[in-house]
Formats: C-alpha cells, structure tokens, sequence
C-alpha cells in the first residue's frame, strides 16, 4: 500500500512570474498535487488567490527579480517557512509580441536582462537601443 507524503516530504517549488501565463498555472499545478510553493509576482496581491485554500504549505510574496534585496529576502523568508527551496523556476520576464519580420534586432537586445552581445546580420554587437526608443519605433 502507498504511503501518504505529508506537507513536510513534499518540494518546495520557488516559482517566479505567477501572476500570469505558465507561472500562474504551473503554481495551481504545484499546489493541486498537495506540494509546497512559494508563488511570487511583483504585486503579492496579484497572487494571494493562488494559496487560497494551501496556507499551511504555500507562500504568496512580492518579488521583482531585477531587484537583488527583494530576491535575498525572498530566499530567506522560503528557507525560514520551509527550510529550503527544491525546485527553483524562474518565470518571470518580459513578453514581447510582434511579427518578426516586423521587429527589429535592435529592439529586441534592449529588453532587460537580453544577454550580450547579440547576433546581428554579419556581426555580434551590443544592445544599443532602449526600451523606450523601440516603442516609438513600432510600425
């Protein structure tokens, strides 16, 4: 016969981005097998109906993950509620939707975070637009 886990032998999944799309489903998911999670968004508010219902083994918390005291103090307060995080899925990001033969190269090296230097026709280069100067730059 198969033992039941409790609360304490299940993961902790650290999940990053939950206030929508993969992040957001992933964290029901997690959360619907009965393991334990810490859900994060950059508004806490906007996950706090995520944990509804899993309070013992869940933890909704604001997180900005350009934000190094916020990602420290995330990490402290997991390890304080659950000992240690298993399962780490950094899902936060940017989403940029456009046809792309209709985007610029220049446009998509200038998303935080976009790794450098980036592959241009013939050559590598840094990003050099900002985020604001592709706006305005949209067809």
């Amino acid at each position: 016969m198969a033992q039941e886990n409790t609360a304490q032998d299940t993961p902790v999944w650290l999940i990053t981005g939950c206030s929508t799309g993969f992040g957001r489903e992933l964290a029901k998911l997690v959360l619907a097998r009965g393991w334990r999670a810490v859900v994060t968004a950059r508004d806490a508010a906007k996950v706090a109906d995520l944990i509804e219902g899993h309070e013992d083994r869940a933890l909704a918390l604001a997180l900005d993950v350009d934000q190094p005291t916020q990602v420290r103090s995330v990490v402290r307060q997991a390890e304080a509620r659950f000992g240690a995080a298993d399962v780490l899925v950094n899902n936060a990001g940017y989403g940029y939707l456009a046809a792309i033969v209709r985007t610029r190269l220049s446009c998509l090296s200038a998303w935080p975070g976009a790794p450098g230097p980036h592959l241009q026709p013939g050559r590598l280069r840094r990003p050099a637009a900002s985020r604001a100067a592709c706006r305005q730059s949209r067809p």
